[in-house]
């Protein structure tokens, strides 16, 4: 994966237009009344700060070679290490959570004790949680009870 301007400039989009939640808005920004047009970058502040935000951490070669990590490697997360990840094909990319499950692992049923084996989908070359993994990003993700 080669990661051109135009890739990241839509990754961008992808993020910005989830973080801004544009479908809870009425697609005019309210102190201008100017009609929300993503593809000009006319539109309402906070999808504009969230597209920056990422644009910014995607263009730093820097950061991007330092902190992104190819899917595919060989420097993968630990199993069960919840990563920020870039999913999708063909310059169609979108931000999601992922993680490399276990091979399997035992449940025990608590009315009878019969132990039974399950083995989750893993997908891709790293074993991945859902398929697609492109690039992945290991920061640390504060809980819930932190915040």
């Amino acid at each position: 994966i080669v990661m051109t301007q135009d890739l990241k400039e839509q990754i961008a989009r992808n993020a910005a237009s989830g973080w801004c939640r544009c479908f809870k808005c009425d697609g005019v920004f309210d102190e201008t009344n100017i009609k929300c047009e993503k593809e000009k970058l006319v539109t309402c502040q906070q999808w504009y700060n969230g597209y920056r935000t990422a644009l910014l951490a995607l263009d730093d070669d820097r950061l991007f070679n330092s902190l992104w990590k190819h899917a595919d490697g060989d420097d993968l997360p630990e199993i069960d290490r919840e990563v920020i990840a870039l999913v999708g094909e063909n310059e169609h990319y979108k931000v999601v959570f992922a993680h490399r499950p276990p091979e399997y692992w035992d449940g025990k049923n608590i009315l009878t004790g019969k132990v039974t084996r399950y083995k989750p989908k893993r997908y891709d070359k790293g074993g991945w949680n859902i398929p697609d993994v492109r690039w992945w990003l290991d920061l640390y993700l504060p809980k819930v009870e932190e915040l």
